[in-house]
């Protein structure tokens, strides 16, 4: 094989970072000039469709709280520039600061080339009693931070004080400086652990793309406000499904079972939905029964429930059979290729395909789970499917 030589790897390696970046911005494909970052960078960076939502929210926090002046946001943390090239879109002005100058320079750029009329650039760190001076007379309706989540190892954090700059520490400074303030953090916090620590929150979305838990945003406030909402919102084929809840709606449970799993649907909520808290209340609302109290499965016996249907998966019910040696050799018989999953039971989903003797693939998905009703508990395989296959 003909060795590579050093132009033909940098050109590779340029190449695979643009179809990175089309990927996630299709908007910025066609547009001339505009100069590629560093790998990172673009792993790092927003997509288009989450981007347009956080604009739409923060517009709307404008709207919300103006007083008839014009819209100002402060991207203090702005990377590659995507959120704040959709609050461009959104805002009367926009300032971009970003602590690596050159890549504050190439955003600059970037923002040329992409027609960005309402931009001011600043290059400063964001810490404690550092941000009045990189506003530098910017007076903001609303500041958004964009936290990084990586240690200097490069490891994924996702607990405030490891994530820089610390939101919990800049609040009362940030609420100073503009009366909102939207702060981007990790899928993987705690929600009631971030209301604790952070007073002023008004607001928390939940976002999920094409099922995948991607991000919270937090809107907080100067002035306190109630009542609380948490709003669940799944971006999928450029159309926006979102749910908003209560904290009273989140606590509320959902029935169990009243007799056998017979004919029906089986409804497993996906990720932003039980991160959101208010996957029993929804499921109560529609209809749905829950299979067992610990697990997290809803029986709908009238068919999938549209108000749920974006935010997880239906799948018809072809048949309930005890968990046993016989209907686990008898299934795995029947359907050679499934993907299978455990729930509530003492032993993994891989373990349970193993002992089925099926291979992943094909329409059909196999449950072993628990079930309750008020004759007792019983382990049970459901094998679902999109469709009938009637």
């Amino acid at each position: 094989m003909k060795k590579k030589s050093f132009a033909q790897i940098v050109q590779e390696t340029e190449s695979d970072l643009q179809r990175r970046l089309w990927a996630k911005m299709p908007e910025w494909e066609h547009v001339p000039g505009l100069r590629l970052p560093a790998r990172l960078n673009v792993e790092q960076c927003s997509s288009s469709a989450t981007a347009r939502y956080k604009a739409e929210f923060a517009g709307r926090i404008l709207q919300e709280a103006g007083d008839g002046g014009p819209g100002r946001i402060a991207d203090l943390t702005g990377g590659l520039g995507v959120d704040s090239w959709a609050f461009s879109l959104q805002a009367d002005e926009l300032l971009f600061n970003e602590m690596d100058a050159a890549l504050c320079d190439l955003v600059r750029h970037n923002f040329a080339c992409l027609g960005v009329p309402n931009a001011c650039f600043r290059s400063g760190e964001v810490r404690p009693g550092e941000v009045r001076a990189i506003l530098a007379g910017f007076r903001p309706g609303l500041i958004y931070l964009d936290p990084a989540r990586r240690s200097a190892t490069g490891r994924k954090v996702f607990l405030l004080e490891d994530c820089s700059p610390d939101v919990a520490a800049l609040e009362a400074e940030l609420l100073a400086c503009a009366p909102q303030l939207l702060a981007k953090l990790s899928p993987m916090a705690d929600l009631s652990l971030l209301r604790r620590r952070l007073r002023g929150v008004s607001e928390i979305h939940v976002v999920s793309v094409n099922g995948e838990c991607k991000e919270l945003l937090l809107r907080m406030e100067r002035e306190e406000k109630e009542p609380f909402r948490l709003t669940v919102t799944e971006l999928r084929d450029g159309q926006t499904h979102s749910l908003t809840l209560t904290d009273a709606q989140r606590k509320t449970g959902c029935e169990g079972l009243e007799g056998p799993i017979g004919e029906g649907w089986l409804f497993e909520p996906g990720a932003a939905l039980m991160k959101s808290g208010g996957h029993e209340f929804l499921c109560r609302r529609g209809g749905l029964r829950k299979l067992s109290p610990s697990t997290q499965l809803y029986l709908a016996e009238e068919g999938p429930v549209g108000e749920l249907a974006p935010f997880g998966r239906f799948r018809r019910i072809l048949e309930a059979v005890p968990l046993d040696k016989r209907s686990l050799k008898d299934v795995g018989r029947r359907h050679p290729l499934a993907d299978v999953s455990a729930r509530n039971l003492p032993l993994h989903s891989d373990e349970l395909a193993r002992r089925l003797g099926v291979s992943p693939g094909g329409d059909v998905h196999i449950y072993g789970t628990t079930v309750t009703t008020p004759a007792g508990s019983a382990r049970v395989l459901l094998v679902t499917a999109r469709q009938s296959f009637r």
